[in-house]
């Protein structure tokens, strides 16, 4: 059965234009972006900061007393963290991210805890929470529904493809490791550990902590491991 020439040529035509757009509209974005990130580069860097607390990938978790940084309107400041970070060295007493260093590809993220360590103060810390894609593994293996049903509740998937009851453990599991193809990395302790050393730090200033309600997100509890680095 031969397909219509002109049916052929209309979808090549189609798909063209979509492609076309898309690549214009990333370039818009790219742009955009670019261009509030050197305007909030160049005012951060203009002011005296000294001794305060950083929030790095705020989302829409604002913490008060704190100078957030994200590439969002919620932000006090639209900064690209994959950047050098615009403070003098050892100004900052306090840095804490919530689920954002895997979001950075390696070479990025080498760079981002050199960026902290150098800005940080004698004594400074930071404090990070991260995915335990670890426990999320393990939990996939041995099949562990009384992890399967906590995802349901806290990680909800929205899947595209498949209605939820063809969801599988392997569906859950690639949740939480890619995040929709945001991750860009996988980070246990020790792999994060190792990084903060080359990084600067000394390996006993390392340390695996506790879940704090006091600056933690409560809804990453049971699916996150955190760390505490001191300068």
């Amino acid at each position: 059965m031969r397909m219509n020439k002109s049916l052929i040529k209309n979808s090549i035509i189609r798909g063209s234009i979509i492609a076309i757009w898309r690549d214009l509209r990333s370039l818009y974005l790219d742009i955009k972006s670019s261009i509030l990130h050197i305007k909030n580069y160049y005012i951060i860097s203009r002011r005296k900061i000294s001794g305060k607390c950083l929030h790095f990938g705020c989302g829409t978790d604002y913490k008060k007393g704190f100078i957030n940084l994200d590439m969002n309107k919620s932000a006090d400041f639209y900064f690209d963290a994959r950047n050098k970070i615009p403070f003098k060295d050892g100004t900052i007493k306090y840095i804490y991210s919530s689920h954002f260093v895997e979001h950075l590809k390696n070479d990025e993220l080498a760079e981002h805890f050199k960026e902290s360590f150098r800005i940080l103060q004698s004594g400074g810390i930071y404090r990070m929470c991260v995915p335990d894609f670890v426990n999320s593994m393990k939990a996939c293996i041995e099949k562990d529904n009384e992890w399967l049903e906590m995802v349901k509740q806290e990680i909800p998937l929205n899947s595209e493809f498949f209605p939820n009851q063809f969801l599988s453990y392997g569906d859950y599991l690639d949740r939480c490791l890619h995040e929709y193809d945001s991750h860009k990395v996988f980070l246990d302790y020790e792999r994060i550990k190792n990084m903060l050393i080359y990084s600067g730090f000394q390996e006993m200033n390392v340390n695996l902590v506790s879940y704090d309600s006091s600056i933690d997100l409560s809804k990453r509890k049971n699916f996150s491991i955190y760390i505490e680095v001191k300068k």
